[in-house]
Parts: structure tokens; C-alpha cells; sequence
């Protein structure tokens, strides 16, 4: 879908706050609509939107009350539409809250509840042990089996406060369908289905899978591969659906994407990320399994995010120093010169960094703090975002030197480098379809991406320290010029011999000297 998209993804309460209550709106998100224009961006996907409480959605079809109404969503969309972007919403389907309507109502055993079915309810295999039916765990080696206050038992992946849907009941697929029609009725022009978890058990034999059944490549098996089907079936057509994956094998690339039995338009690649959270940080292996996707099929429609609004700040991992803005320029330039396509998280484009760690263990573990502290867009109080005494999240105490007012005025600042690329980008076939290829050299990432007579070599050390990179020799029998670095460079040509200095990075043209 549009090779020169650049997606930006806005978690709304931590965005712009417009009535004061210190918690960011939709009303504050039209209000910055010129910002988009400006950075140069084309496609928002909006979290963080619907009606929930702390552990998952309570209203499929309503705004959360906090940040605005249905009515002001959709004349957001329509305001969007108006100056050129594209809005796709992000929905989680797989668990509700257990506060959600449709729980309460399935609590019922009666045969005649209709409820019943929206979610996994069983029976303890001994009723005099009330032991759960099984003894399946989910990732942080929970049972998925709660015990309800009517004695029986229900099924919840993620946690007691989320209960799991149940996609075998043609009804509840009914209604989510419905749902989905309700917002692009609206004016929405894409959806980004959440959380979508391929199984650990995925059949893949050398580079491709097994095809003998779809529905064991899903965690949850034939329900949530059902669901996905019957809503690419009804709607890929009108308008594309995204998928956000969890830990996905790239031979299973072809399955979800090409096909009779595809399932999506695009893919967001959340492993990478994920992988940062699992075992301590190591940015060789972020960068390994970046650089990995780079030349795989189907990679004009895989996005691979850097940041979200659930991970902590990648640039913080890679960085606390005094490099910090030339390590975020470094990741723009990965981020936006890669096949892949470019998804920017709200702030990396400004180089905002997690909270001082004593402020985030003081929130709530389910905030999310680092990756929903508030944007930061001035030197004011609050950064700029909220005119209340406390905003819903604490602000970062460096707003005053890292923020969108000070870095506009900045023509050497991490977003006037985010404008840079992503102009270069827009206006680079070598770039929106070019080949691949890695011709990386230890802390120094570097690729080519070639198309037809242009040739772009990018190169970023990918360290704090000053690097030497020995550029290939065949790529050396080509006339060059830097065309775009996050350093002020004293010469422009190519050398044999680069000298890099911590997390610089360089673009150089390529050009046959014949």
C-alpha cells in the first residue's frame, strides 16, 4: 500500500492535551494536524483511543470518554482527510476487560444465555479439587485458567483482568465485523489489528512452512486464524488491514500475506522490539535482526518499529551520553533509508528518551510510563502539553532542551534530520523500491539500495566511539557524493577509508565513473 508511506503511531492521551485536564484529546490531536505537514508524514495509526480501563477494552464502538467523543473522532477523521492523511485505528480484538458488558452477561451458565459463548468457559476436570481443566500456561508461565466467582472457569491468556474472546462463535464474529463496518463507516481508512500471536509450534521446514492447516500457525488455532480470514475476506478490498505480530518466523511471511487463505495487507513486526524486553538489551542482535528483514520477500509491506507506546525507548537503551541526539539521528537514518516500511512511534522524531528512573517505578506498572510520557513540544510548563497542574503522566525533566519548538528553530536538531530523511526518502525510487544488500562491517551498519542507474550506500556507526569503515572495493570504481549526514562533513566524496565519528551517519550517491 503506497511505497512512500510513512506512518506515524500517536498514543492520544500522551499527545496534546486541549481541554486541561492533563490528559491528552482528540480535539489536541486536530489542533497539531499542521505538525504532520510539516514533518512529512502521511498515514497516523491512533492507540490508545478506545472506550477501556486498566485491563482491556469495555466498548469496541466508543471513544474512551477521557480523550474526547465518537462525534469529535469523526470530525478528526474528516479534518485529517482534509489536509491529506490517512487514519487507521488500532484494535485489539483477542481480550476484553472483565469489566466489559459482554463478560458480565457471559457469567451465566444458562443454556439460554447468548453470551455465554463470547468467551472460553470450562468446568474443573474434579469438581472436589477445583483444579483448572488443563495445565496450559501463557508467556510469563501463568495459567490461562481463572476461577470465577460462579465456580467455573475461564479462559485468559493475558491475565485474570482479560478474559480471552471466543472466535468459534459465528456471533461474536458477527458483532466484531459489525464493529470494524461502524468505524470505517466513520471515515476510518485502515485498521491495525493488535497483538496478533503466531504459534510456537509453526511448522516451518528450511525457508518455507507447511501449508497442511493455517489454523495451526495461530496461538490461539482455527478461532483467531477464522476471525482474521472472515475479516480479509469482508474488507481487504475496501481498505487495508495490518496486522501487528508477535514473533514471527519470515517463512511464514508468505502465509499471512499472499494467497487464497492471506489474512493481511501489511505486517508490523513487533519481535525486534520484544526482543529487547526479553533478554538484556543488546543493539548487535537489534540490529542483526533489523538488518535481517531488509532483502526478505514481501518487505515493502513489513514495518519494523523501532519504538511503540507498550517498550520503553529504544534510543534510551542505545544511549545515555552526550551522543544521545547523534544516536537518534542514527536510528531515524536505519528507520527511514531501510526497505522496510518506515513506522515513526510519537517523539523519536525528537529524540525523546525514557523517564529518570526513579520517576517511572513511581507509576503504575500497566502505564506504561516511558513510552507514553507526554510529548514534548515546548520549553512551557508541561512541556507544552497540558495547561493542568499534573498531567495524567509525568513529563520528562528534559523537556526543556528536547522538544519540537526548540529542534524546529535547530537546522542541526534530530527533527530537522527526521525532515531531511523523510523528504529524501519520498523523493528516491532507489529508496521506496530499491534492492537491498548488506555490506556491513562490525559496529558499522551499512547497505546499498540500488534501482536501475541509482545507487544510495548508506553507512552509520552504530557506536559511541570514533569507527574507520573500509568501504568495499567495488563499490569504490563509482564517482560519489554525500547527500545527506547527521555530521558536518569537510569533504563530500568517497574514500577508501571513512572515518566516522560516535553514531554518525552519511547517504552517498553512487554514480559510474565510465
Amino acid at each position: 500500500e503506497r511505497r512512500s508511506s510513512v506512518f506515524y503511531r500517536i498514543a492520544v492521551k500522551s499527545f496534546f492535551d486541549a481541554d486541561g485536564d492533563g490528559i491528552g484529546d482528540l480535539q489536541g490531536l486536530q489542533a497539531k494536524l499542521p505538525y504532520f505537514s510539516f514533518l512529512g508524514v502521511d498515514s497516523i495509526i491512533l492507540a490508545d483511543w478506545s472506550e477501556t480501563d486498566h485491563f482491556g477494552v469495555t466498548d469496541y464502538r466508543r471513544v474512551d470518554p477521557s480523550i474526547g467523543s465518537n462525534e469529535d473522532l469523526a470530525e478528526l477523521l474528516a479534518a485529517m482527510h482534509n489536509v491529506g492523511l490517512r487514519a487507521f485505528l488500532s484494535i485489539t480484538p483477542h481480550y476484553t476487560s472483565f469489566d466489559h458488558p459482554w463478560f458480565e452477561k457471559s457469567r451465566s451458565a444458562s443454556d439460554l444465555n447468548p453470551y455465554r459463548d463470547y468467551y472460553i468457559w470450562k468446568e474443573s476436570k474434579d469438581p472436589k479439587r477445583k483444579d483448572p481443566p488443563d495445565n496450559r500456561r501463557n508467556d510469563s508461565k501463568e495459567s490461562v485458567w481463572h476461577r470465577d466467582q460462579n465456580g467455573s472457569w475461564y479462559f485468559a491468556d493475558h491475565g485474570e483482568e482479560c478474559p480471552s474472546l471466543n472466535y468459534d462463535n459465528p456471533r461474536l464474529r458477527k458483532e466484531m465485523m459489525e464493529t470494524i463496518r461502524f468505524w470505517r463507516e466513520m471515515g476510518v481508512d485502515g485498521f491495525v489489528i493488535e497483538d496478533v500471536r503466531l504459534s510456537k509450534r509453526a511448522n516451518v521446514v528450511g525457508d518455507s512452512p507447511r501449508y497442511s492447516n493455517y489454523e495451526e500457525y495461530f496461538e490461539v488455532g482455527a478461532q483467531t486464524y477464522r476471525f482474521l480470514r472472515e475479516v480479509a475476506e469482508r474488507f481487504s478490498h475496501e481498505f487495508p488491514i495490518v496486522l501487528n505480530v508477535k514473533k514471527v518466523d519470515p517463512a511464514l511471511f508468505s502465509l499471512l500475506l499472499e494467497g487464497a487463505q492471506r489474512v493481511a495487507d501489511m505486517l508490523l513486526l513487533d519481535r525486534p522490539i520484544e526482543e529487547t524486553g526479553i533478554h538484556a538489551f543488546a543493539f548487535k542482535r537489534f540490529l542483526k535482526e533489523f538488518i535481517s528483514l531488509q532483502d526478505k520477500e514481501f518487505v515493502e509491506v513489513i514495518g519494523s518499529p523501532f519504538e511503540d507506546d507498550t517498550h520503553d525507548r529504544l534510543l534510551s537503551k542505545v544511549s545515555k551520553g552526550k551522543e544521545c541526539m547523534a544516536a537518534s539521528k542514527m536510528l531515524g537514518a536505519l528507520l527511514l533509508t531501510a526497505a522496510t516500511v518506515p513506522v515513526i512511534y510519537q517523539g523519536e522524531e525528537i529524540g525523546m528518551t525514557d523517564l529518570p528512573k526513579r520517576i517511572a517505578e513511581r507509576e503504575s506498572a500497566g502505564s506504561y510510563p516511558n513510552a507514553r510520557s507526554p510529548f514534548q513540544w515546548d520549553s512551557k510548563a508541561n512541556a507544552g502539553f497540558s495547561l493542568a497542574t499534573f498531567p495524567y503522566l509525568p513529563i520528562n525533566e528534559n523537556y526543556r532542551e528536547i522538544n519540537c519548538m526548540v529542534e524546529s528553530a535547530d537546522p542541526n536538531s534530530t527533527l530537522a534530520f527526521y525532515r531531511k530523511l523523510i523528504a529524501f526518502r519520498q523523493g528516491s525510487p532507489a529508496l521506496l523500491r530499491g534492492a537491498f544488500r548488506d555490506r556491513s562491517n562490525g559496529d558499522v551498519v551499512a547497505y546499498t539500495r540500488s534501482l536501475e542507474e541509482e545507487t544510495l550506500l548508506v553507512v552509520a556507526n552504530t557506536h559511541s566511539r570514533n569507527i574507520n569503515y573500509h568501504v568495499p572495493a567495488d563499490l569504490l570504481s563509482s564517482a560519489s557524493e554525500c547527500l545527506l549526514s547527521s555530521y558536518a562533513l569537510v569533504g563530500k566524496t568517497l574514500h577508501p577509508s571513512i572515518g566516522l565519528r560516535p553514531y554518525e551517519v552519511r547517504i552517498y550517491r553512487l554514480r559510474s565513473s565510465n
